[in-house]
């Protein structure tokens, strides 16, 4: 029983590998900076996440897989997180070389990254113009 365990958590761990390799080949192979990101993201955090369950769950070890189990959950809840960060700074400063369709266009002023919708008028500072 303890083999086929063995043999189930090296096979977890070889597809989460394969899931790193294959976001390893779409950031190389994707013509755009979001198709690159999506890949990255997506494939990445998969793979990731099936390493460190596979290698905690194998240890036995209760602390092991409370950190193993640690660190998928920051994984993720940090990798979306970080993904629209980046999205949003190559559009702000205009990385959008290869992209088809740009469904923010006019959305977004040239200064600052608030939708127009949001921007506030008024002054911040009472008495000044701007």
């Amino acid at each position: 029983m303890l083999e086929l365990l063995q043999l189930v958590f090296a096979v977890f761990a070889v597809i989460g590998a394969g899931f790193v390799l294959l976001a390893a080949i779409g950031l190389v192979r994707l013509d755009d900076v979001y198709s690159r990101m999506h890949a990255t993201t997506k494939a990445a955090t998969l793979g990731a996440g099936l390493i460190l369950l596979s290698t905690g769950l194998a240890s036995g070890q209760g602390i092991v897989i409370a950190k193993a189990f640690a660190a998928v959950t920051f994984i993720l809840a940090t990798a979306p997180v970080s993904a629209h960060l980046f999205s949003r700074a190559s559009i702000k400063f205009g990385a959008r070389e290869k992209s088809v369709v740009n469904a923010l266009t006019g959305k977004y002023e040239q200064i600052g990254d608030m939708p127009r919708g949001f921007r506030s008028e008024t002054p911040s500072v009472p008495g000044q113009g701007g």
